[in-house]
């Protein structure tokens, strides 16, 4: 793909729905499919979306997850692991301070995930230190940090809001403690051009003529927390990656259009294209200075 788009593919970035209901098995064959191409896992970086974790079944949309169940912790457990395969060596953890926290691989072998679970199966307070969920919170925002080689960072942010039902799972939501890990990133960081990947959408622009159920069902309730850390970081330019709307779109915010927003099509919903059966891609250079990057955008084709 590089070859015939004659650029250096420097990262692979998927913004979730990684699987349609976070089975085991669904992960299982993602893992594989990168297994066989080592140059393109290495480049790979990836969020969860609302279908890694909070589909009790999908073919049931009127199950529910019992409260304290095991299943939404196990899908948690399945992405967590995923991630820390595919990324766990490359991105950090982000302290309450917005430095540098450890790897993802490392603070994962600090979890005893077998004492996590028994917060789950057992009505003792005493069952565990902390419940997946709230290792899950300890684990967001990760980072790639801005180094002297590249002059930019990559922020991966859980926006999937807790769901137990089906037809409340694709809301989105940014944590208290993830944003403010994010705001504290950014200040600690606000000279540097930043790329932030989340699931959901932080604005509604582009949407065509989407019901208001649509619209209320799949929103991101708080799009501040993200935006504005980013509109008023005092030198750097930011790029937002997102998907599920599945929707192909472009555009800006803020003062000199200092955020670009990016809406992924999608393969099996068809976005932008009629042939939904080919997936599509598109490639974007990063062209400037550190603190001035701008996007330079390739024409979006099919693959062959």
């Amino acid at each position: 793909m590089a070859q015939k788009r004659g650029c250096d593919l420097r990262h692979i970035f998927i913004t979730g729905d990684i699987t349609d209901s976070g089975r085991v098995s669904e992960w299982g064959e993602f893992l594989d499919i990168l297994g066989e191409y080592p140059q393109l896992k290495s480049r790979t970086l990836f969020v969860p979306g609302n279908h890694d974790l909070n589909i009790p079944d999908r073919n049931n949309p009127a199950r529910t997850d019992m409260a304290f169940s095991w299943t939404r912790a196990m899908r948690q457990i399945r992405a967590l692991k995923a991630m820390c395969e595919v990324q766990g060596d490359r991105v950090f953890t982000v302290n309450d301070d917005g430095s540098a926290g450890a790897t993802l691989e490392a603070f994962l072998k600090t979890i005893d995930v077998a004492t996590v679970l028994d917060a789950y199966t057992s009505c003792s307070p005493d069952a565990g230190e902390m419940s997946i969920g709230q290792v899950w919170e300890k684990v967001f925002p990760l980072s790639v940090f801005p180094t002297d080689d590249q002059k930019y960072g990559v922020v991966l942010l859980d926006s999937n809001a807790e769901a137990s039902f089906s037809f409340t799972n694709a809301l989105g939501s940014i944590s208290e403690l993830q944003a403010k890990k994010f705001r504290n990133l950014i200040a600690m960081h606000k000279d540097y051009t930043w790329i932030v990947l989340l699931h959901h959408h932080v604005t509604e622009v582009g949407l065509g003529q989407a019901s208001t159920t649509e619209r209320l069902g799949t929103i991101l309730t708080n799009p501040n927390k993200i935006l504005t850390p980013l509109i008023n970081a005092t030198h750097s330019t930011s790029i937002i990656l997102h998907g599920h709307r599945h929707v192909e779109w472009f555009g800006a915010s803020g003062e000199r259009n200092k955020v670009t927003v990016i809406s992924a099509a999608s393969s099996c919903l068809g976005g932008a294209y009629d042939r939904i059966s080919e997936p599509v891609v598109n490639c974007f250079d990063l062209v400037g200075m550190p603190s001035h990057m701008r996007l330079s955008i390739r024409p979006s084709k099919s693959l062959d």
